[in-house]
């Protein structure tokens, strides 16, 4: 048996983000109850921060890493840094094909069952605008 080659992901463009989607496993309390290898307000933050970014900037790549969770009670609070390629219009600022890359703060509010009730979400709008070119902050050259 003969192996295909490996795709070249910069050249090939089999996937691109005019023909590829999001997909998010709907995650009910049996399926995320199985997940093992990770805390559940961990797996249920990932879930919600990556839904949110990709809904909110149209970004085809994005890419979270976070760098704290803290929880107390049925407060989760996630620290994250966001990095990905602008490809479409953001926030009023034409698409560059820029790499971009900010901090992120998303607290949650879970409730009993596991779902989050309430969220509050803070993005590191200075530094997106920044790195997109639509304006230069105080402490730039």
């Amino acid at each position: 048996m003969t192996s295909q080659p490996i795709r070249d992901r910069v050249e090939d463009h089999l996937i691109t983000p005019k023909n590829a989607a999001l997909l998010l496993i709907d995650y009910q309390p049996p399926q995320a109850d199985s997940i093992v290898s990770m805390d559940h307000r961990t797996l249920v933050a990932n879930i919600v921060a990556t839904a949110h970014l990709a809904k909110v900037f149209a970004l085809p790549n994005t890419h979270t890493e976070e760098q704290d969770v803290i929880a107390s009670d049925e407060i989760v609070a996630v620290r994250l840094v966001v990095s990905t390629t602008q490809t479409g219009d953001l926030l009023g600022i034409p698409a560059s094909g820029r790499a971009v890359g900010w901090d992120a703060v998303d607290i949650y509010r879970v409730i009993d069952d596991g779902k989050i009730s309430e969220q509050w979400a803070f993005e590191d709008m200075a530094a997106i605008g920044s790195q997109l070119g639509a304006f230069t902050l105080p402490w730039e050259d």
